[in-house]
């Protein structure tokens, strides 16, 4: 009797330490034979890790170095074997991927109106294709796979949704048990990801130009500093462009400063319209600007630099009951073929920019030895 009143207890006693610590971590998956001894064992682990994990991310620097550690953990940690995650900016209601696997394309490919065509996103609930067929009409996987996708908002702007695939019945019924602690992570990255956030709006409200809504010198500095190493280690080279509003000063002499600064926007979203996610564009000071191509070829460039040039000439302004049109002049040089100091490849497109000013404006050329004077083709 003593014996079995201990092992009542005992039982009690682990049923309830099991029931609690389920409450940290949902559909945690048990033991084979649900031992409730090993399966609090388990759950401890799970917390402990998860702390660990929260102490880890909380010295991170960035938003990128947070992802990284999720990522770690969905892969290492969690043993799920392919998955994508999305962030979702919910002001702009459109989404970008934050991480994909090698070789697998995504059951969903949605990158606009989220809020509406995503269903987990909608609902937000955990969408399963095992649960029904074709449970969400956007998604679309290539036989025999299912997806899993789990929603999280960080707050009102941003959201990420991991979007899991499984291939065969032993990866689904693993993922589905790993559900509830993804959760609990996600919830201990949540404030820790939303400051970072928050930090990458204030510095890029730092390094963005009022006026244009383009990058200001700093984020050039910034980027000569920081990213431009690393992606030279991987072989990257570039094309700088030097523009430059032909006559600009006469418009805010006869216009006034509001017209040079509408004519300062309208450049800026053309040049915006006419570039992909492989340049950025600075602006330099006054009306010059600067454009930073990625990986370009000799036609790339020349091409970019006349489009922008073509497009602009086409604008038809109204100021003072008078219409016109203005012009630019571009230079471009390339680095590291023209020289191997990216400060002098911006001075060699200054140069070619200056000798399109000379010979008649509204003209795009192309940096050479001859632009150069005497002394410098020495040098170069």
């Amino acid at each position: 009797m003593w014996l079995n009143e201990i092992i009542e207890k005992l039982e009690t006693v682990l049923t309830g330490i099991e029931k609690n610590l389920t409450s940290f971590v949902h559909n945690r998956a048990t033991n084979v034979n649900n031992d409730k001894l090993l399966t609090a064992k388990e759950i401890i682990e799970d917390i402990s890790e998860i702390y660990n994990y929260k102490k880890t991310i909380e010295t991170d620097l960035t938003k990128d170095d947070i992802y990284y550690r999720l990522i770690q953990v969905l892969k290492d940690k969690l043993e799920i074997k392919s998955f994508y995650i999305f962030e979702e900016d919910l002001q702009k209601d459109e989404r970008k991927i934050i991480y994909a696997p090698k070789g697998k394309a995504p059951c969903c490919s949605i990158k606009k109106e989220i809020r509406e065509l995503c269903r987990a996103q909608r609902t937000d609930n955990v969408i399963s294709s095992e649960t029904f067929p074709e449970v969400c009409r956007v998604a679309s996987c290539e036989a025999p796979d299912d997806y899993t996708c789990i929603p999280f908002n960080i707050n009102e702007q941003k959201a990420i949704t991991i979007h899991i695939l499984c291939e065969d019945k032993a990866c689904i019924h693993h993922n589905k048990y790993q559900i509830g602690i993804i959760k609990k992570y996600l919830e201990e990255t949540k404030p820790i990801l939303e400051s970072r956030i928050l930090m990458d709006v204030l510095r890029e409200r730092n390094l963005v130009d009022g006026l244009t809504g383009l990058y200001n010198r700093k984020y050039l500095d910034e980027f000569v500093d920081k990213t431009m190493p690393k992606e030279l280690s991987h072989n990257t080279t570039y094309a700088v462009m030097f523009l430059d509003i032909d006559y600009f000063k006469m418009v805010n002499d006869t216009y006034g400063h509001d017209a040079g600064d509408a004519i300062l926007q309208r450049l800026a979203k053309t040049m915006k319209s006419n570039i992909t996610n492989n340049e950025f564009i600075v602006r330099f000071g006054g009306e010059e600007f600067l454009i930073v191509m990625r990986n370009p070829t000799h036609e790339s460039a020349k091409e970019l630099a006349s489009r922008i040039n073509s497009e602009f000439g086409k604008i038809v302004f109204n100021f003072n009951n008078e219409s016109f049109s203005k012009t630019v002049s571009i230079g471009y040089a390339f680095y590291p073929e023209d020289t191997n100091q990216f400060w002098k490849c911006i001075k060699y497109a200054d140069l070619c920019l200056y000798k399109a000013k000379e010979t008649g404006r509204n003209r795009v050329i192309r940096f050479t030895k001859d632009i150069l004077k005497n002394g410098e083709k020495e040098k170069y």
